[in-house]
């Protein structure tokens, strides 16, 4: 069950970091300090004149702000950044919207009974630097940037601070879902996926080709899975599935795969909140599909329309809006309605 968290209210986020514990604290009303996601993670994020994620307690006042973390830095004057450790470049991801949150009670991924929690998801990318030149045009040039997409379990859902602050997360402590193994037709894989997302505080899925492109062996970069996808528009939950939009810069695949001008290709996914697993049949064609290709061009986040004949999903590319068959599972239903 997921039901979502997020709150549209602007908030002002300047000076939020920590100068004890730089990116890995935001500091809320009451002072509490509310830990997010871990340095480690190495994404740029600058917060100001941004809205975030607000956690909403059972009284409805807020208990928290959901925040990408911002642990690394850039010199406004030389540009140089600083962050923990010494990432490499393709490590650098960084998170332009704010998350999505969403409230789950999670009775599959469990030891036993069910257990409360904030899924919190993100998609990264480099909005500044869509085609990635900042690696494309080093000497020699680089792999694109290798972006991810998030969900993160937060446990501490109570209203208030924690008794105690918790340790910031790894990204060691996430489930890879990438291969998607929890779908798997042999059943020792499935076995080991579920006990190996029990155990773990999340999961990730990897913006990369299954296998490398041939084209990819013919230029100054070579043969690689990772061709420059990433997240440009935030993470949406709705009833139990995480929908997130990407781009892939022009290459020889997105010329005949978009039918169009080469402007580059618009995905969307659709991953299983608890598991990151196929879940939804976008396109209607009778099979359900993790991505969808919906034109080219950097597309919208998805828009959620909900009708007295159910709920669809909208997806802006350089096509125009695309029309995206979404779970419908559950009971949404009109609370409260005023027409001018």
């Amino acid at each position: 069950e997921t039901a979502d968290r997020d709150d549209d209210s602007p908030d002002a986020l300047n000076n939020l970091k920590s100068p004890a514990n730089p990116g890995n604290f935001a500091y809320v009303g009451n002072g509490a300090k509310v830990p997010k996601v871990s340095s480690s993670w190495c994404t740029d994020f600058d917060p100001a004149g941004t809205s975030p994620a607000n956690r909403l307690g059972s009284n409805g006042l807020t208990n928290g702000f959901v925040l990408a973390d911002f642990a690394c830095t850039r010199d406004s004057g030389t540009g140089a950044r600083t962050c923990p450790g010494t990432p490499v470049d393709q490590d650098w991801r960084r998170v332009f919207y704010r998350p999505d949150v969403g409230a789950v009670r999670d009775s599959t991924y469990v030891s036993s009974g069910y257990v409360d929690y904030d899924l919190v998801t993100v998609g990264t990318g480099d909005r500044a630097d869509p085609l990635d030149k900042l690696t494309a045009n080093l000497v020699p040039p680089e792999v694109p940037v290798h972006n991810r997409v998030y969900a993160v379990r937060d446990y501490n859902t109570a209203f208030g601070p924690p008794a105690t602050i918790p340790v910031a997360y790894q990204e060691s402590d996430l489930y890879d879902a990438t291969a998607n193994l929890i779908q798997s037709a042999t059943p020792s894989d499935v076995t080991q996926a579920k006990n190996d997302l029990t155990a773990a505080k999340g999961w990730y899925v990897n913006l990369e080709e299954a296998t490398a492109p041939a084209w990819t062996s013919l230029d100054a970069i070579g043969s690689r899975t990772w061709i420059g996808e990433k997240a440009l528009a935030r993470t949406v939950i709705l009833s139990g599935v995480v929908y997130v939009t990407t781009f892939t810069p022009a290459n020889q695949d997105t010329a005949s795969s978009t039918c169009s001008p080469n402007e580059g290709q618009a995905k969307v996914y659709a991953f299983n909140a608890l598991d990151a697993g196929i879940t939804v049949d976008m396109d209607g064609d009778g099979t359900a599909e993790r991505s969808l290709v919906v034109g080219g061009g950097i597309p919208s986040e998805l828009v959620t329309v909900i009708r007295e004949d159910g709920t669809v999903g909208l997806v802006g590319a350089s096509g125009g809006g695309q029309k995206i068959n979404v779970n419908n599972e559950g009971s949404l239903k009109r609370t409260y309605w005023v027409e001018d």
